[in-house]
């Protein structure tokens, strides 16, 4: 089995599931997993390894003040093997009432 950090793995299984999707949208369904700035430095390190592709949207993809072009990924099938083999991810410890997680 192959070690994903976490948000590796994460990112690669929201790919696997939603099919091509932007990094913003990646970001929005894992806002409770990871921080903003992570989603892009994962997306990036798993494009460097083949696990993802990433294009632009042409430029005038969008109706004019929508923002500016989008860069959409999609899984690779080395991204989806690395997702196959990768340990699953650990379960949150519960906590007790009245306790917190330091």
């Amino acid at each position: 089995m192959k070690n994903l950090p976490r948000i590796q793995r994460e990112v690669l299984q929201v790919l696997h599931d939603a099919g091509r999707t932007h990094a913003y949208d990646i970001k929005l369904r894992l806002r409770e997993v990871v921080g903003h700035s992570s989603v892009y430095a994962a997306l990036a390190r798993a494009e460097a390894k083949g696990y993802v592709e990433g294009a632009w949207e042409e430029p005038n993809a969008r109706p004019a003040g929508e923002g500016p072009p989008r860069k959409y990924y999609v899984l690779t099938d080395a991204g989806a093997e690395a997702l196959r083999q990768a340990e699953p991810a650990p379960s949150p410890r519960p906590t007790l009432p009245g306790t917190s997680r330091a």
